[in-house]
């Protein structure tokens, strides 16, 4: 899983949030600037740009932008500048990106591992390595596993504290509360959704302590002042020679987590889903894109072992139950009543969920199998499944490598039509501008009008001879290169691209996104 994913972003451009996240991280681990991007917390971005302090980057500290603390407070500049700290600058971008991304591919590796612990626990090892494989082939995961994001952090911290309270029940023991105190810290310290955890995690202890004798309300006042204790301390050692000892209080961090509720609720973005551009969010938009953009076996599976317990043929304590459908349910409801439709990546923390439910669905209907048949045709029918599973994962990864970020299932129309279903993150984030600038200089291609999604910046990354070009420009002759996302929507609603896409074939296709014509 590792070595596919950096491979599949060998050849990657920075997507769209990957340059603020780079400056964040590289800002408060060398200077202790911790205010930059403040809507994100800083560990899973300062993991990623520990690479950074064995290299010669050149940052100008005392830049105005920095000394007036525009960052803090306009986005805007936030992107422009961070953008220009991985080139223009005299940065070497290819170096920068490849190097954070390896931390987060590494962190996503260790996470597999957490999928097989939790599921060896739940449900036998045989569950387990099936979980193993089903999440090691997951295009989601294997697409933001591999950037430097926060989102697959968050999946997977969150999963590392189910796993961490799953053990606390079985023995309350010190050194269970302990690993349960920081795998919940982690979890907060790594994107700031994942604080609704909290009270879920206060009440599943408060419901285990109703439930026997001993009674140990000690630990939630450990597991509350232990965990804020923890991010207190993360905070304070980044921020301290910046800010002194008042750095010890994670005044940014208390921020982002008031922003991120007020923007989930307030905020009016920009989105398109199935034909049709909207502002705001819609109920039905993470339903839809979880179906269209998760692998059909992960689904399938998981459907089946939803039957299966609905049914009684697969038992699950009501621990298990607990811990298992809870967390994911009132995740993926907070983001369905939310204005926030901008990718299915803000619903990867239920993909662990789903696909340890599969593998122990699966398995528990293997050895009911087992128990209604004969040992020859049981071994056949339950073989003959997992070489199903097997070749279709396999399949589904090789036909998709290296698109995994624009990857959508055979039942939405398939990889290659996936953009006219959604977009933003889970089609066009900026990923495939460097296999376009490939294709210009292979062709010696002297200039090309280019429109897309996360802006211009990059171009001058890969020195595409590039000039900027608009829905009104009808009359334009010549190369031209239009990313998927604005051919699907304009934020006007009115204007489009129509004279190109209902006149004109691409002669080219940058990976997935980017669509290349010649207008003559």
């Amino acid at each position: 899983m590792g070595v596919l994913m950096l491979q599949a972003v060998r050849n990657d451009s920075p997507t769209s949030d990957e340059p603020p996240h780079i400056l964040s991280g590289y800002a408060a681990l060398k200077y202790g600037i911790d205010y930059i991007d403040a809507e994100h917390p800083l560990f899973a971005k300062s993991l990623a740009s520990t690479p950074l302090l064995f290299q010669n980057i050149k940052f100008d500290k005392e830049d105005p932008i920095f000394t007036s603390r525009d960052v803090e407070f306009n986005v805007g500049k936030m992107f422009t500048y961070s953008r220009n700290f991985l080139n223009f600058s005299g940065n070497n971008p290819d170096s920068i990106l490849f190097s954070t991304r390896i931390p987060l591919i590494l962190l996503t590796v260790f996470f597999g591992i957490v999928v097989f612990l939790f599921t060896t626990k739940l449900f036998g090892k045989g569950a387990a390595l099936l979980a193993t494989f089903l999440y090691a082939t997951e295009p989601n995961i294997l697409a933001h596993g591999s950037l430097v994001n926060t989102d697959l952090a968050a999946t997977g911290f969150i999963l590392l504290s189910i796993y961490a309270l799953y053990l606390y029940f079985e023995r309350q023991e010190r050194k269970r509360l302990i690993f349960l105190i920081v795998s919940l810290a982690l979890s907060f310290l790594s994107k700031h959704s994942t604080f609704i955890l909290f009270p879920l995690i206060l009440i599943f202890m408060e419901i285990l302590y109703r439930n026997q004798k001993y009674k140990p309300r000690i630990h939630l006042l450990a597991v509350f002042f232990g965990v804020f204790s923890i991010i207190f301390l993360f905070y304070g050692l980044l921020s301290f020679r910046e800010r002194g000892l008042v750095g010890f209080f994670p005044y940014e961090y208390f921020k982002g987590l008031i922003l991120i509720p007020y923007g989930l609720s307030h905020d009016q973005r920009f989105s398109y889903l199935l034909g049709q551009s909207y502002f705001g969010g819609r109920w039905y938009y993470f339903p839809i894109v979880i179906l269209a953009k998760t692998q059909i076996l992960t689904l399938l599976l998981f459907l089946i072992s939803l039957t299966a317990i609905s049914l009684k043929k697969f038992q699950l304590t009501k621990r298990q139950f607990l811990l298992l459908f809870v967390p994911p349910v009132v995740y993926l409801t907070v983001a369905m009543i939310s204005k926030f439709n901008i990718g299915v990546r803000h619903m990867l923390p239920i993909y662990p969920f789903m696909i340890i439910l599969g593998a122990g669905g699966f398995f528990a209907l293997a050895r009911l199998t087992l128990k209604n048949f004969s040992k020859q045709i049981s071994f056949a029918i339950v073989g003959l499944a997992l070489l199903i599973i097997i070749a279709g994962r396999i399949w589904s990864v090789w036909t998709t490598f290296p698109s995994f970020l624009s990857y959508y299932n055979a039942a939405f129309g398939g990889t290659a039509s996936g953009w006219k279903v959604s977009d933003d993150s889970n089609y066009d984030w900026g990923q495939d501008l460097k296999r376009l600038a490939d294709y210009v200089h292979q062709n010696n291609i002297k200039s090309i009008a280019f429109d897309n999604y996360t802006g211009f910046f990059a171009t001058k990354y890969y020195d595409i001879p590039a000039t900027k070009i608009t829905v009104n420009d009808k009359n334009y002759k010549g190369y031209l290169a239009l990313s998927a996302s604005v051919i699907v929507y304009n934020e006007t609603q009115k204007n489009t691209y129509s004279w190109v896409i209902d006149h004109h074939k691409p002669i080219f296709r940058a990976g997935q996104s980017i669509f290349v014509y010649k207008i003559e």
